[in-house]
């Protein structure tokens, strides 16, 4: 089974890595399920861009940042979360620092709803009511 070592690897940058991730994906579909990769070589390229995709979203070499750098990335309240670096304490030479602004990064789709269609949606709950 294909795990995550495209995305654990060193790139030297987010083209090398898009690049890469492709390639190492096509060659292991290539090499170790042939008859696959011959009827859903698409849905292949399709994978390839989304780990990409995943790569870019989460690694920044320039800010030595990788794939299982932190322990957890999620959460509020067992760990800090987005506020390990989004805590008005990382600042530039002129005193910028990073937003705590959450649209920032993320795409609110439910904030104040008692229960979010969404969610629903994502199969997570009843929602929607």
């Amino acid at each position: 089974m294909f795990r995550v070592e495209l995305l654990r690897a060193d790139y030297a940058s987010q083209e090398e890595a898009a690049q890469k991730i492709q390639a190492g994906l096509n060659a292991f579909y290539q090499s170790k399920y042939g008859d696959i990769w011959s009827r859903h070589s698409n849905d292949v390229q399709t994978a390839g861009q989304a780990l990409a995709g995943i790569y870019q979203s989460n690694v920044f070499p320039d800010l030595k940042v990788t794939w299982g750098t932190k322990v957890n990335n999620l959460g509020h309240m067992d760990a800090p979360g987005c506020f390990r670096c989004h805590d008005d304490s990382h600042a530039t030479s002129d005193k910028k620092t990073i937003t705590q602004d959450c649209g920032a990064c993320h795409e609110l789709l439910a904030v104040e709803e008692k229960s979010p269609t969404v969610l629903k949606t994502l199969g997570l709950s009843e929602g929607g009511q």
